[in-house]
C-alpha cells in the first residue's frame, strides 16, 4: 500500500494522511503544517 505524504512547509517533515493542518492564504497559496505550532510560526515568518 502506498501512502501519499506531503511535506511540512516549515519543518520539512513528512505529513501522513489524516494528520497535519492545511492553511490557504487569500492569494490561493497552500501551506501544509504538521502541527498548530508549525502553522503559527510559518504565518509569523511570512507576515500574512
Amino acid at each position: 500500500m502506498v501512502l501519499k505524504t506531503e511535506l511540512c512547509r516549515f519543518s520539512g517533515q513528512k505529513i501522513y494522511p489524516g494528520r497535519g493542518i492545511r492553511f490557504i492564504r487569500s492569494d490561493s497559496q497552500v501551506y501544509n503544517g504538521e502541527s498548530v505550532l508549525d502553522i503559527s510560526l510559518l504565518v509569523q515568518f511570512l507576515n500574512v
